[in-house]
């Protein structure tokens, strides 16, 4: 249920990050269809850790109690590695990590044992930086994609990524797999219709109406990556951060390339309102 906006929510502003144009993502003359795909894990929850039974000071040495953390991207990262991983024929239950008490592995239908893989990687993402002031403990400082992909290819569960700078660019690589993305929340989006999507109709006037309604949270700007699963070259990702209803439906509407004159929204949207970039293991 949604109580309103909080710190954590809709996780952080992302770190701003460089693009590697020899791994950019381009669209071509190739047909987009629409597509589907299974994420082979529960839903994750960033916050409310207490009803959940998940103590991060027993995960990760150094933390200090809390509820809730702005991990989204490493939620997002778990439930990508996990789709590539099926996909790839491949035991999710072979993603492990080691906390501060012993191993977590994924599981693909408990989400609490997911919820702790995914607060353990948030740690290892995070000390990628090398700036106590963006590493987690002690702050909850928010990563990007980039650094997500890069610790889950040092983990050796991905070879490689993609990027792509445009919504055409990750509708491409949407035809193969699921993308990470990151984005605003707007506060009109926390009331889905009676089939559970939030974007109305799909027009450009419905998107503008969910802008001027305001931003609930979320980061402006995050960069899109999409890591690689070892025997499959194929790509990972959906930003699965909240038991929100509304939210996930969402995503899964964007997965399946539902009501797409994407090109023409991004085109016409104002410049500060949405500027996501996608990540996908490759």
């Amino acid at each position: 249920m949604y109580h309103g906006p909080t710190t954590t929510k809709f996780g952080q502003v992302a770190v701003a990050e460089p693009l590697r144009f020899d791994l950019i993502e381009f669209h071509h003359e190739s047909t987009l269809k629409e597509v589907d795909h299974v994420i082979p894990i529960p839903v994750l929850d960033q916050e409310d850790f207490g009803k959940q039974g998940i103590d991060v000071t027993k995960l990760v040495q150094g933390a200090q109690a809390t509820d809730a953390l702005g991990s989204c991207t490493c939620n997002s990262g778990t439930a990508h590695i996990a789709e590539r991983w099926a996909t790839a024929g491949k035991d999710i239950t072979g993603l492990s990590l080691t906390g501060a008490s012993g191993s977590i592995s994924l599981s693909a239908t408990d989400a609490i044992d997911d919820e702790k893989f995914a607060i353990v990687l948030y740690h290892l993402v995070t000390d990628q930086t090398g700036d106590p002031a963006q590493e987690w403990p002690p702050t909850d400082c928010g990563s990007n994609g980039l650094y997500v992909c890069q610790e889950l290819i040092k983990l050796g569960y991905a070879s490689s990524y993609k990027a792509a700078s445009s919504v055409t660019g990750a509708i491409t690589l949407l035809q193969g797999g699921t993308v990470m993305q990151g984005g605003p929340w707007f506060n009109s989006w926390m009331r889905p219709d009676s089939n559970g999507f939030v974007d109305g109709d799909g027009s450009i006037d419905a998107l503008q109406a969910a802008i001027q309604s305001g931003v609930a949270g979320g980061p402006r700007d995050s960069p899109a990556r999409h890591p690689a699963d070892r025997p499959g070259q194929q790509r990972l990702s959906r930003a699965a951060e909240h038991r929100d209803q509304g939210q996930e439906l969402l995503e899964h509407g964007v997965r399946r390339g539902r009501r797409l004159p994407a090109a023409r929204i991004h085109a016409q949207l104002p410049r500060q309102a949405l500027r996501p970039t996608r990540t996908a293991i490759i």
